[in-house]
C-alpha cells in the first residue's frame, strides 16, 4: 500500500494565499458597489424591503411550486418590485421573453404575489465592478435605472399589463405540458442542444426544427 507524499511548496502555498487576498478583495468592492448602487436608488425613489428570502406557493393549472422570493421591495406607491439577484454571466432581460423563456423564474415569482400589485422585475446583478440593476417596470417613476415602458420597453407588447398577461399565459402553457407529460422537442433546439446530455441518443438533425431555425446568437 502506497502512502502518499505532501510536498510543501512555500512559493505556491504564497501564491494561494496572494490570490486568496485578491479574491476577498474583489468580493469587498463588488458588495462597496452594490451597497452604493442600493443607496443611489432609494435617495431617488424611496422604498421598504418588505421581504427576504420569502417562501410563496404558486399554482399554475394543475401544478403547484415551492418558490423562494430574493427580495421584495414595497416601492412609494405602495406597488411591489420582485428583485432577484445573481453573480453568472446570463442577466439579460431577454431570457424572460419569447414562447418559452430560458430564464422563467422572475415572471414565476411574479404569480406568487398579486399580480396586479406587482411594478417591477429586476435582477440584482453583484459582480466585480459590473453591480447593478438589470429589469423591466411598469414605468420610469416606479423603478428607475431599468427599462420600462415609456424607455427601452420590450418589443411586442403594449403595455406592462400586457407583459405580465403574456408571461401568465405562457407559464399556464408550459405547466400543462408538464402536467401532461408532454416531452415533444421545445421550439428553441440552437439553445437547448448546448445543455443536453442525450446527443448520442437525439434525432434533432433530422428534424424539420433545425431546418426551420438557422444558427443566430442568443439576445
Amino acid at each position: 500500500m502506497s502512502v502518499p507524499v505532501i510536498v510543501t511548496d512555500e512559493a505556491a502555498v504564497a501564491r494561494l494565499n496572494d490570490e486568496h487576498a485578491a479574491a476577498m478583495e474583489g468580493l469587498r468592492r463588488a458588495r462597496a458597489v452594490g451597497i452604493r448602487a442600493f443607496i443611489a436608488r432609494f435617495l431617488a425613489q424611496p422604498f421598504a424591503v418588505a421581504g427576504r428570502e420569502s417562501s410563496k406557493t404558486v399554482t399554475l393549472g394543475a401544478l403547484a411550486l415551492r418558490v423562494k422570493l430574493d427580495r421584495i421591495d414595497r416601492l412609494h406607491d405602495g406597488s411591489f418590485a420582485i428583485i432577484d439577484y445573481k453573480t453568472g454571466g446570463d442577466t439579460g432581460r431577454g431570457g424572460w421573453l419569447g414562447d418559452r423563456p430560458r430564464q422563467p423564474q422572475l415572471p414565476l415569482y411574479v404569480q406568487a404575489l398579486d399580480a396586479g400589485s406587482v411594478a417591477a422585475v429586476a435582477y440584482g446583478r453583484v459582480r466585480a465592478g459590473e453591480s447593478a440593476y438589470v429589469g423591466i417596470a411598469r414605468d420610469a417613476a416606479a423603478f428607475g435605472g431599468i427599462a420600462s415602458f415609456g424607455v427601452n420597453a420590450p418589443r411586442g407588447y403594449a403595455s406592462w399589463n400586457d407583459l405580465l398577461t403574456a408571461w401568465r399565459a405562457r407559464l399556464l402553457a408550459l405547466a400543462a405540458e408538464y402536467v401532461e407529460g408532454d416531452a415533444r422537442l421545445a421550439p428553441e433546439p440552437r439553445t437547448a442542444c448546448r445543455h443536453c446530455h442525450l446527443a448520442a441518443l437525439c434525432r434533432i438533425n433530422e428534424s424539420p426544427l433545425r431546418a426551420e431555425r438557422p444558427e443566430t446568437p442568443d439576445e
